[in-house]
């Protein structure tokens, strides 16, 4: 799954040429990605709750196959029923993955050891159940979305069966564009191929190349079996082990909502002021929208809206004493202040995926995506020209 990365970097890179070429005065090639004309009948977020629904009313349990072409390949496993919800993967170095269970306002954090094990690792302290929404859910399953990257530019190939799911092909490829970022970037071919499901609208199968003038890299995977109900085997989840002992303890998750008054013991609402949002190495990332407000509305609303929020905040924080991000008690969210009370409530009327509120500051927080990083070092070289928030500066 190393290789996945790789291929979402590529997409950053067209989109944010594409963004470039806009502002050069060639609308008609920016407007829009050359390639197809068709859409998936479902979108992102309808297939994402979609799954999640699935996962509660009888469970799944999907394994797909994955090669990158060179020298990674391995089964990866997602599953939900009821309460719980895991990940699996085997590869070449082993297993590796982790499991939540649901008990009444907490959630049980497991491990997966090198045998494939589950062990108790935390339990965190959840009353908004965040860890139990179906946004959560697909941020570990980012790969089952691949069919939306250029979703509107995809030419439909036709009907098709995965692992005996109904599914439609699709096919991306750059097309006329090519050419011109070919000029500035090196690229010479970028093209995927993809099975959807026709009833969750996840990506069942891919094929997807990428041609540059240095190397060709490719990466595959396929559904290979999609169970639901009975057939769903839950992994073995042990009984939570008393606080700090066993490597296991208890703590707040900084993802529940609440009133957000000054005071409150919340990470994200502890701040009086956008100035004291900065990043300190080993402990928080913190990048500002650096954007115009024309950028904003035309090109970067579709990564973060502004709310009419007078200044925008990326923000990551939980790194642990060597640089390596907490992927348990981290939290990742966009920070929008305000300079006056109704600015600040007509904002949030409308904000999706609120996480805190300060009333009294004038700013609450939403759920953002995390960048594919792993150690502070990776954020500071990655983030800049992330084709998730185009134009964010890093704040030192």
């Amino acid at each position: 799954m190393k290789k996945l990365s790789a291929f979402i970097l590529a997409i950053a890179l067209v989109l944010v040429l594409s963004m470039l070429l806009t502002g050069c005065g060639l609308a008609h090639i920016g407007d829009k990605i050359e390639g197809g004309d068709d859409s998936l009948p479902i979108g992102m977020e309808e297939s994402q709750r979609k799954v999640s629904d699935l996962g509660t009313r009888t469970g799944y349990q999907i394994t797909f196959s994955f090669d990158d072409g060179e020298d990674s390949s391995g089964t990866y496993t997602v599953g939900k029923k009821g309460d719980k919800i895991w990940c699996l993967e085997e590869d070449e170095y082993g297993f590796s993955g982790y499991g939540m269970v649901k008990d009444g306002t907490q959630y049980h954090y497991y491990n997966v050891e090198e045998d494939g094990e589950f062990t108790y690792s935390a339990t965190i302290q959840d009353s908004d159940s965040y860890y139990g929404s179906y946004a959560f859910e697909a941020s570990t399953n980012y790969w089952m979305y691949y069919g939306h990257s250029f979703d509107g530019s995809l030419t439909k190939l036709g009907s098709t069966t995965v692992a005996g799911r109904a599914a439609t092909e699709y096919e991306f490829n750059m097309g006329a564009m090519l050419g011109f970022i070919g000029s500035l970037s090196g690229l010479k071919d970028f093209k995927y191929k993809v099975a959807v499901d026709n009833e969750l609208g996840i990506t069942l199968k891919l094929e997807s190349e990428i041609k540059t003038t240095e190397e060709k890299e490719s990466m595959s995977y396929t559904v290979t079996s999609f169970k639901t109900g009975n057939d769903v085997t839950v992994p073995n989840f042990p009984a939570p082990t008393p606080a700090n002992e066993n490597g296991g303890e208890e703590w707040d998750s900084p993802y529940t909502g609440g009133s957000g008054n000054v005071g409150s013991n919340k990470p994200e609402v502890q701040i009086n002021s956008a100035a004291d949002l900065h990043s300190v190495t080993n402990q928080i990332f913190v990048a500002r929208y650096a954007g115009t407000q024309e950028q904003l509305t035309n090109e970067d609303d579709v990564f973060v809206d502004d709310y009419g929020a007078d200044s925008i905040y990326y923000v990551w924080s939980g790194f642990n004493a060597d640089g390596s991000c907490d992927y348990i008690h981290g939290y990742c969210c966009i920070y929008y202040f305000y300079s006056d009370t109704n600015a600040y409530l007509n904002g949030l009327d409308n904000a999706r995926g609120l996480r805190q509120k300060n009333d009294a500051k004038h700013y609450f927080t939403v759920t953002a995506r995390n960048v594919d990083a792993e150690t502070y070092s990776e954020f500071l070289s990655d983030f800049e020209g992330y084709f998730e928030y185009p134009h964010f500066e890093i704040v030192r």
